[in-house]
């Protein structure tokens, strides 16, 4: 089955300048050769089940990627990936993998993120009906060589979990959308700790760890953002300026803000950390209805279009592109390979590929499944991984992503409470692989496999 490509018109697909290795980085003709050559390329259809590969330990360098969006978590600058061949590029297919979930405490898997002891997560509820009987209250754990699944029930029966993220505290918090409450589970599946949202209706949604340490959520029902203290205890929550806005993804941002989006309201939106802030709001100039966000390599904020059929990008001053993707899509990450990833949850159920400079390529996975969350997970033997969920599917999926010396891009968003938030790469950045510019750059690594430290940047 071919892969399908979208190449943008008057997009150059190599103009981010993708090599493989220090000493050979690639000119931008050669990449764009490698590109089209990605574009024909056929890929297997999906299988089930592991394929053998060994687990590697969680993160890189001690850097744990709570939320998947490419953020490190820690103040390491550098990054190694195992055994990852040096003669492939990273526009090649991918191979896809998925697994069944094997969970008898929930079923219909929907956001997934990589845990703290190196597994992946994900929340089990059900939304899609599953036949399992026993559904809607759960989150369960994979190992990254798929072989191993544990699954643990929450207290509050049918409560929905609806979205994860690690911690400051190590913990892995996720949203109970069903009966308004946001909690907290140990990485060994104790202690978990439930805590009910003061606003009427609540109906809490997305959760991301904030520059300032709190656990931000978005709340559909409230039509609210809000934070809660790590340690616990009551939340605060904000309204939004317009009604029915569905607030959605949530994230925190380069600047020092909370982003986050507003599906019905069509809008990408700020706010502040400091008491009393308000959110500022960009309207999208076409109708998408934006779902999934992240922050790009580009330091952009890229955004999935649920009512649309594209992957839409956002310059921090709210200038905003489009670029088709053939589907709707749900949630969006950056990869560890440079590009951004996200999932169509349509009839068409794919899994795509979006470069920087807007070039898009997608492959299937088990029809009609629902393909919503989306995460960069731990490395592997042979590359780097990207892990899915299939929600009407009951299934797991990975992404091995054959990347060379290509790493997770540089810690440059997240910093650690009250420190000085992190910028976006410069236009100097030089990171294995990848060069920002379109020429070719002859000098920028310490070794095979690790990425380049920005200019001035601490040892």
């Amino acid at each position: 089955m071919k892969a399908r490509a979208l190449v943008i018109a008057g997009v150059v697909a190599a103009a981010a300048g993708i090599g493989v290795a220090c000493s050979s980085l690639k000119s931008p003709d050669d990449v764009a050769d490698g590109a089209r050559d990605a574009s024909e390329a056929t890929v297997d259809g999906p299988s089930e089940g592991g394929d053998g590969e060994a687990g590697r330990e969680a993160g890189v360098d001690g850097a744990v990627d709570a939320r998947g969006d490419g953020a490190l978590d820690s103040a390491a600058d550098a990054a190694t990936i195992p055994d990852a061949p040096a003669d492939c590029s990273p526009l090649a297919p991918p191979t896809i993998t998925e697994f069944a979930v094997t969970s008898t405490a929930g079923a219909g898997p929907s956001s997934i993120v990589l845990g703290p002891d190196g597994n992946m997560w994900f929340t089990l509820n059900a939304a899609f009906g599953s036949t399992n009987a026993n559904t809607g209250n759960a989150l369960g754990r994979i190992s990254p060589d798929g072989s191993t699944q544990t699954s643990f029930a929450l207290p509050t029966a049918g409560s929905g979990p609806a979205d994860l993220v690690v911690g400051p505290d190590g913990n892995i918090w996720f949203t109970e959308f069903r009966v308004g409450q946001v909690g907290h589970i140990a990485p060994d599946g104790t202690g978990a700790v439930e805590y009910t949202l003061p606003a009427t209706g609540s109906q809490p949604n997305g959760i991301a760890v904030g520059p300032d340490g709190k656990i931000w959520f978005t709340d559909l029902g409230a039509n609210s953002v809000g934070w809660i203290p790590v340690t616990g205890g009551q939340a605060t929550e904000i309204p939004l300026p317009e009604g029915n806005s569905f607030p959605a993804g949530i994230l925190a941002g380069p600047d020092g803000d909370v982003w986050f989006a507003e599906q019905r309201g069509n809008r990408i939106a700020k706010i502040a950390t400091t008491a009393g802030a308000t959110p500022t709001e960009y309207t999208i100039p076409t109708t998408v209805n934006p779902h999934g966000l992240t922050f790009g390599p580009d330091g952009n904020v890229w955004f999935a279009e649920y009512g649309a059929t594209g992957i839409g990008r956002m310059t921090l001053d709210g200038g905003f592109a489009e670029f088709p993707a053939g589907a709707s899509s749900w949630r969006i990450v950056s990869g560890p390979d440079g590009n951004l990833w996200f999932t169509e949850n349509g009839a068409a159920s794919m899994i795509g590929r979006i470069t920087p400079n807007g070039t898009v390529s997608a492959w299937p996975v088990t029809a009609n499944s629902s393909v919503t969350g989306i995460a960069s997970g731990p490395h592997v033997t042979g590359g780097a991984t990207v892990w899915f969920t299939e929600q009407a599917s009951d299934k797991i999926g990975r992404v091995t992503i054959c990347v060379g010396g290509v790493l997770v891009p540089l810690s440059v968003w997240a910093a650690p409470p009250g420190a000085p938030p992190r910028h976006p790469p410069s236009p100097g950045m030089q990171v294995l692989g990848i060069s920002s510019g379109a020429r070719e750059h002859t000098s920028c690594c310490r070794a095979r496999g690790r990425l380049a430290k920005r200019p001035g940047a601490p040892s």
